[in-house]
């Protein structure tokens, strides 16, 4: 070998080296850039959004896949914390076609699926945002973070709340927060969105309104003592609307008058300013004050349309008609009337016009940085084609390649045990989830039970031989037809179906199953979710 050539392949290695090296090092930046980056959102997302830009250009320039699904995870929630939905959507699938589909992204994909479900449920597509929500899960549970499925079924049950179906929501949030005791370290904040969670479904269903001021008061109070700012804010606004549903008039404008101060102290931002001035109208509106009702709406109209905000426009709108009602002001309510049918179009037509014109100016961007990550992936196959030609054919050069597969080998071994390993471990997660969700009894095949054949964790075996054939009866009727899958399914109803009274079906149900019937028809649904999740299995995302 001439010493030309020895040269040549040295340069060949060395350049190689330094490329491994600097993207080694660019990826440990990148990752640090990232939760830096995150961490602004959504507090500062002017700051997110100019460094979000160098982001992706980095992730464009080393053409890494991983990288790229990043930022456009990024971008999407800036994006949506500016309101601007159909942006954040694209750049959410955008983030899915860059993620690779490997367990080791779980974390990725669920966040980007959660984003993707709470945008379908914004827009009302129910089906695709439980479908989103419930691939979230999935990929929460692969990852083995049981925090983040428990997210998931937080933001499950706020689509319930978005449905109506309240009752089903407040389901979701009792039974998480009774998983949440052991992850509270993590997550102290938990508890205020427990609370506020609870509130406002009360708050929305406008019935039980003891019960939207006991949950609002814990939620002031959990905010209050983390000064947890926003929280404390959404928490007093649903206080306002429970004095109104209780008719204390004068505690709401105490409370609202409180939210004055804090949008002025704290600096607040001018939709919240908008969202007192709104309460305002509708507590004058309440108590007759229609004049005043009506300036204050005025001032919160403005804001709206000024920010394109169509679901404001309308709320303040249908505000002002009623005032205008109260005042008997026939001609003036019509005009206004016929003002905001011709003002929410406008809006709706400028909305989407904007969405159109930057999700346009999004794909063609998109088309612009996959060719540059194509021609940067091909670059680097040219290098390495570059290098083999370099290193020949010699004795050596054998050597070098045969400790280079060798080295190859032990990673993908390597790999394959470590992959292997994560699998064992989920599926000891899983069963040591399932051991718990059924008081730390094994739910088949142990001793004191027998296995009910088709969920495999109701015991049938009774400690009272006299009531047992009513409580396999109840069995029966909750298996017939997946019936325990009804989300109004009560103990009275169940009672009326078994031709007996409640009292005594309780009785039954407590002795013979050790648990009140709404623990009986949870540890169904649950048993249900992980059947499931145990047929689909891990290879799905393979």
């Amino acid at each position: 070998m001439g010493v030309r050539q020895m040269k040549g392949m040295f340069m060949v290695r060395l350049m190689a080296i330094v490329v491994c090296l600097l993207f080694i090092h660019h990826s440990c930046a990148a990752q640090g850039d990232f939760d830096r980056i995150r961490s602004l959102i959504p507090s500062n997302l002017d700051s997110a959004s100019v460094e979000v830009r160098a982001y992706h250009k980095l992730a464009v320039e080393l053409g890494a896949d991983s990288l790229l699904g990043k930022s456009n995870y990024l971008r999407a929630l800036i994006a949506f914390y500016n309101g601007k939905y159909a942006l954040s959507e694209s750049f959410n699938k955008a983030a899915l076609e860059y993620i690779p589909q490997k367990a080791e992204n779980s974390d990725m994909l669920s966040k980007v699926w959660n984003n993707l479900g709470i945008l379908y449920g914004i827009k009302g597509m129910y089906g695709l945002a439980q479908d989103a929500l419930q691939r979230s899960g999935d990929y929460a549970l692969l990852l083995g973070d049981t925090l983040g499925s428990l997210y998931v079924l937080i933001n499950l049950g706020l689509l319930e709340d978005k449905k109506g179906n309240y009752e089903s929501a407040r389901m979701y949030f009792r039974n998480v927060k009774q998983s949440f005791d052991e992850y509270i370290d993590q997550d102290p904040d938990f508890f205020g969105l427990y609370f506020v969670n609870m509130a406002t479904t009360f708050v929305n269903e406008e019935i039980h309104w003891d019960s939207a001021q006991y949950y609002t008061n814990k939620a002031i109070e959990e905010f209050e003592s983390k000064d947890i700012l926003l929280g404390l804010f959404t928490s007093m606004i649903n206080n306002v609307m429970v004095q109104i549903g209780l008719g204390r008039y004068g505690d709401a404008n105490r409370v609202l008058n409180q939210l004055d101060s804090l949008v002025r102290e704290r600096e607040l931002s001018q939709n919240e300013e908008a969202q007192v001035l709104l309460h305002r109208g509708l507590l004058s509106n309440k108590t007759g004050h229609y004049s005043e009702a009506l300036g204050f709406l005025q001032q919160a109209l403005q804001f709206y349309i000024d920010q394109s905000y169509s679901k404001g426009v309308e709320k303040t709108y249908r505000l002002m008609l009623f005032s205008l009602a109260g005042l008997g002001e026939i001609e003036e309510y019509i005009q206004l009337e016929k003002k905001f049918k011709e003002e929410l179009e406008k809006i709706q037509i400028t909305n989407s016009s904007i969405s159109y014109v930057e999700v346009q100016e999004f794909y063609n961007d998109k088309r612009v940085e996959d060719e540059l990550v194509k021609q940067r992936q091909k670059v680097s196959w040219l290098d390495k084609e570059l290098e083999k030609a370099v290193l020949g054919l010699g004795v050596k050069n054998k050597v070098i390649l045969l400790l280079l597969i060798s080295g190859v080998f032990l990673l993908v071994v390597t790999l394959f045990i470590r992959a292997k390993s994560k699998e064992l471990n989920l599926l000891r997660q899983l069963d040591s989830f399932k051991i718990w969700l059924n008081g730390g009894v094994q739910p088949s095949g142990k001793e004191g039970g027998e296995e009910n054949p088709k969920n495999g964790s109701i015991d049938y075996s009774p400690e009272k031989p006299e009531l047992s054939n009513l409580y396999k009866d109840l069995i029966r009727l909750l298996e017939d037809n997946d019936m325990y899958k009804e989300p109004n399914l009560s103990l009275a109803s169940v009672a009326r179906l078994l031709n007996t009274n409640v009292g005594y079906l309780s009785k039954v149900v407590n002795s013979e199953g050790g648990a009140n019937f709404n623990k009986l028809v949870n540890k169904y649904r649950v048993h249900e979710t992980i059947r499931m999740i145990e047929n689909e299995g891990p290879d799905r995302l393979n």
